[in-house]
């Protein structure tokens, strides 16, 4: 008690000194208050000081009461201090007026001594009756758990609280605020023992099973104390009413619609006060499910039915294979169609809680292969009959892949690899599952010559291509784009001479003779001995993140041929790499390409890995497209618009591409002639004889460029050429129809790079056709 009333008196205090702003002019003979004593005790006498106080004839207090005066001398007065006094001012009256005091304070003696509950335990809504000294000045209630419950109370000893709701059990506090100038502080006295607190009993849930989106109901004792249903994985349930008057009417039930969300697992009540109870399990309904007369197999499109009950439940299917299918609840059915990605295996059934229910019994159609071989050596071309031959991707001989195409008339085509291995032959469906076709596979020795190894991706023009070769003593000739060219074979190792062609170029190994012959082809890659690199910069450049790493340094496009390459050597690739000029240019095509409009490439990650695996570590392609421009000194790319868009300057985009170095290619070296000549063309005759349907169009790579030597047959004549495909003389894919030659012109040659789409045209319709009219054409040549 002396430590509480420290502490009353320490913090209630609004202190008065003789210094405080009161009249201290004694001698102007009037009635004046230069103190007054402001920490007071009811019952206790209160002292004011000043002159002629003997006049005053009333102290009023706060509270509506009054003390007769006192008088010590003609400076002193004092009061008793009425029960009834409150916080506030003092007014001393005398027949002229009155004197007012600043507020006083109170140093009563507040205790707590002891409570006594409606029951034990009480339950919220009954009450609590505190008894005490001085509880006028209570303010609230703190409980254990919960607000404070404001009181105003007009008893000195006794004190009535209801318990709230969110009231638990524990010591309670009574509480005031003390005022010490502009602070506040909240002054607690606790009680001496605990007050115990109803909470819900006999709680349980009564239908654990319950299915979503119908009630779940609970049942216990005093339920009006929760505030919320925890159920596992969803957000905690609100089971408050606004509409209920009566609060603290007891509830025995509580129902709550079961989200599709909720888990298995157990089910807690938090109530107001914030604790948590038990209330049992949960255990939602699952749906039963299962195939309705099942097919023996199921092939892409058709429509799989599963039936069972209460299958609204089911939010998403998938197949095995981890795509979900597309399905349609139809009464008690579900339809599922079958996609293309659909294996063998159970269908899964998805509820929006997490929960997955296997459907067994599902077989895709498969494949079904007629006659095939129980044994076959490496490189032979093996056309299987089969059903659903689009299906099959790639077969495995042993461990060795081989990817199978589909020809004209529907049969599988697969060629045995060099390095198959006898035992299980399986073949994968564009679905990923893999099917077995022989478990003993017999791959039949080979004994003719093929090559192992290539020592390099390509061959400089002048040096001899380099490998390893299996069978060397089987080998008796090499061909070259058809025809016999020199080699040397030093043991395993081969030398050959693959001509003074640039570009990609067919070499065949020739094993045996006549009609026993076995002809392994490749194709190998020659470039001109003029082939130069210039590298433009050599600091390693890590491209993570998709944010546009931009190369330090710009291309000097004023010292660079028209015709160059570039080349981005790359040490590691772990995704694809792309590729924009300095404006973030990009086009609609996403590939590497001279566009006319904004530029972009993207370089797969399998492009780069081949590059990488074959040891050459890099890869080329053409420069994003540039033009002079009338007035300008620099290469630029210009847009339609007019808009520049490339000035050598490059980014990338990638995530995890380290490129090593970058720089500019260019083969200084001369086209290679494919025809030498002199055809006059006085008119739109045009030669079936330049058709060169024997050439092999096929070897050429887009970007290569076809250079046309041409004379005027008359000075000062006009003259022009066309370019046309063999097969009923068609204009040639993506060449222009005429181009004129000028009238002053001598001699010439005309350029015209080849596209992908014009070499497929002259591959699939009987080669080159030249026409034209008054000109001599005397040499046509590739580069």
């Amino acid at each position: 008690m002396a430590s509480i009333l420290a502490l009353s008196s320490g913090v209630l205090v609004t202190s008065c000194d003789d210094d405080d702003d009161y009249d201290t002019n004694q001698f102007k003979g009037g009635v004046s208050l230069t103190a007054a004593s402001l920490q007071v005790t009811c019952g206790a006498y209160m002292t004011f000081k000043g002159t002629g106080l003997d006049q005053i004839t009333s102290v009023q207090f706060p509270g509506g009461v009054s003390s007769k005066p006192e008088v010590v001398d003609q400076y002193t007065i004092k009061a008793l201090v009425p029960e009834e006094a409150e916080i506030g001012t003092v007014k001393l009256i005398y027949s002229g007026g009155e004197l007012e005091t600043k507020q006083i304070a109170f140093t009563e003696p507040i205790t707590f001594d002891d409570f006594k509950a409606d029951a034990d335990p009480v339950l919220a809504g009954q009450n609590v009756t505190v008894t005490g000294t001085y509880l006028t000045y209570i303010e609230f209630v703190q409980f254990a758990t919960g607000e404070n419950v404001p009181v105003n109370n007009d008893s000195r000893t006794t004190l009535k609280v209801q318990v709230p709701l969110d009231a638990s059990t524990g010591k309670f506090n009574l509480g005031y605020y003390s005022v010490d100038g502009t602070d506040t502080t909240e002054v607690l006295l606790e009680s001496k023992t605990e007050l115990n607190v109803v909470v819900p009993t006999e709680v349980k849930v009564t239908n654990p099973d319950a299915k979503a989106g119908q009630k779940l109901n609970i049942a216990g004792k005093n339920l009006q104390l929760v505030q919320y249903v925890n159920l596992p994985g969803v957000d905690p349930i609100s089971v408050v009413d606004p509409s209920v008057k009566d609060k603290f009417a007891a509830v025995s039930a509580l129902n709550v619609v079961l989200p599709a969300e909720a888990q298995a697992g157990n089910v807690t009540l938090t109530l107001y006060s914030g604790l948590e109870i038990a209330a049992g399990s949960l255990s939602p309904l699952t749906p039963k499910a299962a195939i309705k007369d099942a097919q023996a197999s199921y092939a892409v499109g058709d429509t799989v039915l599963i039936s069972g009950s209460d299958l609204d439940l089911v939010k998403a299917i998938s197949f095995t294979s981890g795509v979900e299918a597309s399905f349609n609840l139809v009464g008690d059915v579900l339809k599922v169609v079958v996609s293309q990605e659909a294996q063998s295996g159970d269908i899964t059934l998805a509820l929006a809680n997490g929960v997955t229910i296997p459907v067994s019994g599902f077989v895709t159609t498969k494949p079904e292969l007629k006659d095939f071989p129980a044994a076959a050596t490496p490189l032979d071309k093996l056309y299987i009959e089969s059903t659903l031959a689009s299906r099959i991707v790639k077969f495995t001989f042993g461990d060795v892949d081989a990817e199978s195409s589909v020809t004209s008339d529907g049969k599988v085509n697969v060629q045995v690899p060099l390095e198959a291995k006898s035992g299980l032959l399986t073949y994968t469906m564009d679905n990923g599952e893999v099917v077995t076709v022989n478990e003993n596979f017999t791959v039949n020795t080979y004994s003719f010559c093929a090559v192992y190894e290539f020592a390099a991706e390509q061959t400089i023009i002048g040096e001899l291509l380099k490998c390893t070769v299996k069978n060397p003593s089987a080998l008796t000739s090499i061909k070259l784009n058809g025809e016999p060219t020199t080699y040397v074979l030093n043991g395993s190792t081969l030398f050959v001479n693959v001509g003074s062609t640039v570009g990609k170029q067919r070499m065949t190994l020739v094993s045996g003779e006549g009609a026993d012959a076995v002809e392994v082809e490749y194709i190998v890659k020659v470039q001109g001995a003029g082939l130069v690199e210039n590298l433009v910069y050599t600091d390693p450049i890590s491209v993570t993140g998709w944010g546009g790493a931009m190369l330090p340094v710009a291309f000097p496009l004023d010292e660079m041929p028209e015709g160059f390459k570039i080349r981005i050597h790359i040490a590691e690739a772990n995704s694809d790499l792309q590729v924009m000029d300095g404006y973030w240019g990009m086009s609609s095509s996403w590939g590497i390409s001279a566009d006319v409009k904004k530029n972009v490439g993207v370089i797969t990650k399998a492009t780069i890995d081949e590059a990488i695996n074959a040891g050459v570590g890099y890869v080329d392609f053409d420069p994003f497209n540039y033009v002079h421009k009338e007035g300008e000194t620099g290469r630029y790319f210009w847009d339609a618009d007019g808009n520049k868009w490339w000035d050598g300057s490059m980014m990338f985009n990638a995530d995890g591409v380290i490129i090593s170095s970058i720089g500019w290619i260019y083969d200084y070296s001369a086209p290679t002639t494919i025809w030498s000549g002199s055809f006059s063309n006085a008119g739109w005759a045009g030669n079936q004889d330049l058709a060169w349907g024997g050439y092999d169009w096929s070897l050429v790579e887009a970007g290569q460029t076809l250079y046309f030597t041409v004379e005027k047959v008359n000075k000062g004549s006009w003259a022009c050429i066309s370019l046309r495909h063999g097969n009923r003389w068609g204009n040639l894919v993506d060449a222009p129809g005429q181009t004129d030659l000028a009238d002053d012109l001598d001699a010439t040659v005309i350029e015209f790079v080849l596209t992908q789409a014009a070499i497929d045209d002259l591959v699939a319709n009987g080669g080159l056709v030249m026409t034209g009219d008054n000109l001599i054409i005397t040499n046509v040549a590739i580069k």
